[in-house]
């Protein structure tokens, strides 16, 4: 009984491996000699199982430049190891690709005996990888260029620091390209500063920053009278209308929040506006939130469009301003992985504000990476 199970076991074995597209093989470690492999290893390696049987090798058809691979992979099974590789072979001067895995059997007294194998052919799957490989590494030379031409239209720290003496940019974009950008425009009358972020991440952010940023320096360059309240009535219009807003049928409802400042020159006095996005001024250890309108430029989810504020603000010396987009406070860290939050960046710009403006850079980016942690930015 049990060597008629035994015979009924076989041959089913045997006729599941002789109609799967995979090719099964028992080798024979001490006597040298193949014991069974599929039939079908003619289709898959062009050699027929008595080309195995006759105990030749299948070294002879392993691509040159793999054939250590295979050599390593079967002294390492030859020591009781078990081996899982990828190689090609050549087949009518056409080159395959196989995966094999391979197991060592022991007898019950723990001496090895046989491996048994099954190799697959992934050839297509690794021309897909070689194509999606290909597109990956297009569409990442596109994003980078795209960061070249986003780096190019913000106006250099060294052309603004001919103006302003003391000042920082702290720029940590989350992907390649970002919707967060700053905005430096020089008048015959004064300075435009301006901070914004844009809806979404990474690549549908960025061409919204490009086109913020165009437009600002189009209201700017068109009157430069204008107000900051006035720069965002204006951009705010004109993204709505770019972005056919306005439309009954227009899903888009993308657009930014801001913190537009100018500083005229020869007075003590500033103008700000802002777009959800406030401006700080810490002045003698307490720090005064300038607060922006609730409302975003562009169509918000609530459609609301309506003027902004323009707020007129006397500097005194040593007073430090901070505008900024919203990723550090939104960042999560520390012990228990909660937001920085606000309330928490008020009281650092309060403790730092004395300091040089390239000190508070350096203490903010250390501040911000330690509090980051192994959290996702």
């Amino acid at each position: 009984m049990a060597y008629q199970t035994l015979a009924v076991s076989e041959g089913n074995f045997k006729l599941i491996t002789d109609t799967i597209n995979d090719v099964f093989y028992l080798y024979n470690i001490v006597r040298k000699k193949y014991e069974y492999i599929s039939p079908n290893s003619e289709t898959l390696f062009g050699l027929k199982p008595d080309y195995f049987y006759k105990g030749k090798s299948m070294k002879l058809i392993v691509h040159k430049e793999d054939l250590q691979l295979v050599i390593d992979a079967n002294t390492k099974v030859d020591s009781g190891e078990a081996y899982d590789i990828e190689y090609r072979i050549l087949v009518d001067d056409k080159i395959k690709w196989i995966a094999e895995k391979s197991s060592p059997i022991f007898d019950k007294y723990g001496a090895l005996v046989r491996n048994s194998g099954i190799c697959r052919d992934i050839t297509l799957r690794k021309a897909n990888a070689e194509l999606i490989a290909r597109k990956n590494k297009d569409i990442m030379d596109s994003i980078l260029y795209a960061r070249t031409i986003q780096d190019a239209v913000l106006v250099p720290k060294k052309e603004i620091a001919a103006k302003l003496k003391d000042f920082f940019i702290l720029s940590k974009p989350k992907d390649i390209v970002s919707g967060d950008f700053y905005f430096y425009k020089e008048t015959k009358k004064g300075v435009f500063l301006a901070v914004a972020d844009c809806t979404g991440h990474g690549v549908p952010a960025g061409f919204l920053s490009m086109i913020g940023n165009a437009f600002l320096n189009e209201i700017i360059t068109l009157n430069e009278n204008v107000t900051p309240a006035q720069v965002l009535d204006e951009l705010s219009d004109m993204i709505i209308k770019s972005l056919n807003q306005n439309r009954t049928d227009s899903e888009s409802k993308d657009g930014m929040d801001i913190a537009v400042v100018y500083f005229e020159n020869n007075t003590p006095f500033i103008q700000y506006a802002g777009a959800h996005n406030s401006l700080y001024v810490v002045r003698d250890g307490e720090l005064n939130d300038h607060k922006a309108d609730l409302f975003p430029v562009g169509i918000s989810e609530t459609g609301a469009v309506a003027p902004f504020k323009n707020n007129t603000i006397k500097l005194q010396k040593g007073d430090a301003l901070y505008i900024f987009s919203d990723g550090y406070a939104d960042q999560f860290g520390g012990d228990q992985g909660r937001k920085f939050m606000k309330r928490q960046l008020k009281d650092l710009f309060v403790e730092i504000y004395a300091k040089p403006m390239s000190e508070q850079e350096e203490i903010l980016d250390t501040t911000f990476t330690k509090w980051k942690g192994d959290y996702l930015q």
